[in-house]
């Protein structure tokens, strides 16, 4: 059952897909400001140098090794805004090693040159992020590894993630029920008596609540049993310790229960955490704080 549950809430990744309008149309926006920040018709620097008509082909580097993602979104964004056509054998997920080619484009040098930035921006950030989760989900072993929605880039973010192997987590606020401290705190001062009235107000749907200690986790637990039986729930335990979190998952650990642990989790101490029981670490820092991949653009 722990598995379905996960399945379901935690990965998204079926609707990040050209096959999905709204994902085109989410990826298609976010290019569109990017290029009218870069305001690439007023480039100077090609209208001065007098490219004009002439045409080229270039091709995109790796710089150093890791994890190709992004290349079905800049291709179908490239081919349907401009007249460059772009040529690619090696597909997202590919592991490249440095120095190889991933793509060519061939066209006009001045069309080439004014998408340069927005051709290895996504390519870059997005390589970046699926390379930094593919090492995070081999350090994790048999735990899950989850992004938040604290990103700048969105759904293509979370796409990159599941290219590096790890899960989407929500999309948006539409997903799924995450009640989370400021829901609690807000509804009253006293928690449990927010958690009781949150639960008894979800009427069994499948929830996901955020717990500050183990007491927390089995009142949240308790009462949920006492209303659905056994209907499943997901309990995260926001910012415990390696030692709080295993003895919290000891006590509450069952077939019908998904534990996520999310807070302070990284590169760094992920290796401890894999310890533990958890079903799922959600990591922030998978998205707000990506490393882009080094590539480059280079003349033929």
């Amino acid at each position: 059952m722990r598995n379905h549950i996960i399945k379901s809430y935690f990965d998204k990744s079926r609707l990040l897909t050209l096959k999905n309008a709204n994902y085109i149309k989410h990826f298609t926006k976010l290019f569109d400001s990017l290029v009218d920040f870069d305001d690439v018709k007023s480039d100077i620097t090609s209208r001065i140098l007098s490219f004009g008509l002439k045409r080229g082909i270039a091709k995109i580097i790796f710089n150093e090794s890791g994890l190709l993602a992004g290349m079905e979104e800049i291709k179908y964004y490239i081919e349907k805004r401009t007249e460059i056509k772009f040529i690619n054998e090696l597909q997202d997920g590919s592991k490249i090693n440095k120095g190889i080619c991933i793509c060519e484009l061939h066209g006009s040098l001045q069309e080439i040159l004014k998408y340069e930035r927005l051709i290895l921006n996504v390519l870059q950030r997005l390589s970046g992020i699926a390379t930094q989760t593919n090492k995070l989900v081999t350090k994790s072993f048999s735990m899950r590894i989850a992004a938040t929605r604290k990103t700048h880039w969105g759904w293509l973010d979370k796409k990159a993630v599941s290219i590096g192997g790890g899960l989407t987590h929500r999309l948006s606020l539409a997903d799924g029920i995450l009640v989370k401290d400021n829901h609690i705190d807000l509804l009253s001062k006293e928690r449990k008596k927010a958690i009781k009235m949150i639960l008894d107000s979800c009427r069994g749907k499948l929830i996901e609540i955020e717990v500050e200690s183990s007491d927390e986790a089995i009142f949240a637990l308790d009462e949920w049993h006492y209303l659905y039986a056994l209907k499943p729930i997901i309990i995260m335990l926001d910012n415990f310790s390696i030692q709080d979190a295993n003895k919290t998952i000891m006590k509450i650990k069952s077939n019908n229960i998904v534990i996520e642990l999310s807070g302070g989790i990284n590169k760094q101490n992920i290796a401890k955490y894999k310890q533990t029981e958890a079903d799922v670490i959600s990591i922030g820092a998978l998205t707000h704080s990506a490393t882009a991949l080094d590539m480059s653009l280079q003349f033929a």
